[in-house]
């Protein structure tokens, strides 16, 4: 690319990363679009994720390190280091594939009031390297200015795909370190409520799954209370009156207790499971046929990583 072309900053924490933090950082060096550079922050690890960053040969690599304080604070100090008009962000663990920002700043060049740019992504199992499923199969993806209650309930920006305008952050503030482990989420909620975005029409990212689980049955606590927290601090600020309703969010409590209802199912708590039903039903009680299927799994005591249920 030419010299004159913005400078996109590569925003990466890293914690204990020795593992995969080499073909995170290759996945970045070996993108088309060559005016960047890449901050890793590594988040106090204690393995050999410093050896291994020093160890690139690359003058646009350049390495912070800092007391372990979650993600949140590393991408935050990555933004405050970064030079570039506009930011990405790529977890330690996931990949890029190498025309990603090359066609993302192309839409930017193209629209100047676009403020965020996501695209799709494949989500890849981290034993075998294979892809699972493409995002867009299981989450619409949306553009321009959108309504909030559609990123609320499908959290459809990827945290490995967008590239922000480093001007957006002075109208919205960094990452909130009290909602990790959702801190991404309501960042792009509060972009998209003031700015146009877009997004590429095509896998650009990988997405790396963990043991092999079922992403769309495995919500841990901490991500159900981030949720929950989320939208505690959504009903208080007044940035987001007019555009999302009560009932909006109620749909959403609803969305997290069903799907922290199949968490306990996966655990085979029954009993944990029937609470998170009824409170689901109780916040939103719309969607009789996903709800029959979820009661017919615990009639039946079904752990459902035995079955596969998408969204219709």
């Amino acid at each position: 690319m030419n010299l004159k072309s913005p400078l996109v900053s590569v925003v990466t924490p890293a914690f204990n990363a020795q593992a995969t933090i080499s073909a995170t950082i290759d996945s970045v060096l070996n993108q088309t679009y060559s005016n960047l550079e890449l901050i890793i922050v590594d988040d106090g690890s204690t393995d050999e994720t410093k050896k291994i960053v020093l160890h690139k040969n690359d003058n646009r690599i350049n390495y912070i390190y800092q007391v372990n304080q979650e993600r949140a604070i590393a991408r935050n100090n990555g933004i405050s280091y970064s030079r570039g008009d506009y930011i990405a962000f790529l977890d330690s663990d996931d990949l890029w594939l190498p025309e990603k920002l090359e066609k993302q700043i192309r839409l930017f060049e193209k629209n100047q009031e676009i403020s965020l740019v996501y695209s799709d992504l494949y989500f890849f199992d981290d034993i075998t390297g294979n892809d699972i499923i493409l995002f867009s199969k299981i989450e619409k993806l949306y553009r321009g200015k959108i309504k909030i209650k559609q990123l609320l309930l499908h959290n459809f920006i990827q945290s490995p795909t967008p590239v922000i305008k480093r001007q957006v952050f002075h109208e919205v503030g960094l990452f909130n370190p009290n909602m990790v482990p959702v801190e991404d989420w309501e960042m792009w909620i509060k972009i998209a409520s003031l700015f146009p975005i877009d997004y590429v029409d095509e896998p650009l990212a990988r997405y790396r799954l963990h043991q092999n689980a079922l992403f769309w049955f495995n919500t841990p606590l901490k991500l159900f209370e981030g949720i929950n927290n989320v939208l505690d601090k959504i009903e208080d600020q007044k940035i987001f009156q007019g555009q999302i309703t009560k009932g909006a969010i109620r749909e959403c409590r609803s969305l997290a207790c069903y799907n922290y209802g199949l968490s306990m199912m996966r655990k085979n708590k029954w009993n944990e499971a029937s609470q998170y039903l009824i409170q689901a039903i109780k916040f939103h009680p719309i969607n009789l046929k996903i709800y029959i299927r979820y009661i017919q799994m615990l009639m039946r005591h079904v752990n459902p990583d035995d079955i596969l249920i998408m969204r219709e």
